[in-house]
């Protein structure tokens, strides 16, 4: 069982890449923006999806784009829905609409 996971976790890891998605060891995810011009940086806390925007060189975006937002329950569940390695690194950390 534990090769199933670690195999599981590898495709992921792999199928992330492939999007130019990377997990950092703070247990977030980077998703850079179409244009490259930064990331959505998102992490799972007790189920909730938070978000928040950084500049491509690693800094907060400027204002309350650079704060953690919790995200909408409508956003979650679009999220969770679709057959992507996001919604996939969401429901693997217990992501839930509550």
């Amino acid at each position: 069982m534990v090769g199933v996971v670690h195999k599981d976790a590898m495709n992921l890891t792999e199928r992330l890449a492939q999007y130019g998605m990377t997990e950092r060891e703070d247990g977030t995810l980077m998703v850079p923006f179409e244009n490259r011009s930064g990331f959505v940086q998102v992490h799972v806390r007790a189920g909730r999806v938070w978000m928040r925007d950084l500049l491509a060189d690693g800094r907060s975006a400027p204002g309350e784009f650079g704060e953690w937002r919790s995200q909408r329950s409508q956003l979650v569940s679009w999220l969770l829905h679709r057959d992507t390695p996001l919604a996939d690194w969401l429901r693997a950390r217990g992501a839930s609409v509550k």
